[in-house]
């Protein structure tokens, strides 16, 4: 599903309080840049979300608001996302990958995650106290601006190399 913008003639600034929830058929979500909120249990209990594509922009998500979607596996958090809701990806169960910059975030019984944050960041604090696993965000700049990735970076540490998603990389230089 693509939350479009204009929708109707009108500018879609947020996506109201259970929209899209308990669907089996989204696999995909992207959101219009112009969203700034996500609400309460917007896509809850989508059985079928396998990724998101989070605007830039996005300042909150709500509380619940992909919980239990249980084939999500990576998601990144925009970096000036100010607020993300108790159990906003609670009880996603193949959730692996998060990216949360300067973020704080809510899992919950998501077994084998790891996040991605900048060090000293919410995000960080909150990997090490629920002892999750954490790295620190790898940052990738293209003629000078940063770019942003819909999964993270990977660092490997036995082949001592990194691996950057080239999608964002080739779309940054119009490829």
């Amino acid at each position: 599903v693509e939350i479009p913008d204009p929708l109707g003639g009108y500018t879609v600034t947020s996506i109201a309080p259970g929209a899209c929830g308990g669907s089996s058929t989204i696999n995909e979500v992207v959101i219009a840049d112009t969203v700034g909120s996500i609400g309460k249990m917007s896509f809850a209990y989508s059985s079928g979300i396998k990724s998101v594509k989070l605007p830039a922009g996005l300042k909150e998500i709500g509380e619940g608001a992909f919980y239990q979607c249980e084939n999500l596996w990576t998601i990144s958090i925009p970096d000036g996302t100010a607020a993300v809701g108790n159990n906003a990806f609670a009880l996603c169960s193949n959730l692996t990958a998060v990216t949360a910059p300067n973020s704080s975030v809510a899992f919950g019984q998501a077994p084998g995650l790891r996040i991605y944050a900048s060090w000293g960041s919410a995000a960080q604090i909150y990997a090490e106290t629920n002892n999750i696993g954490y790295e620190e965000l790898i940052h990738v700049k293209v003629n000078g601006n940063e770019i942003v990735f819909d999964q993270p970076c990977i660092t490997d540490t036995e082949n001592y190399r990194t691996l950057v998603p080239m999608r964002a990389v080739l779309e940054s230089l119009d490829g």
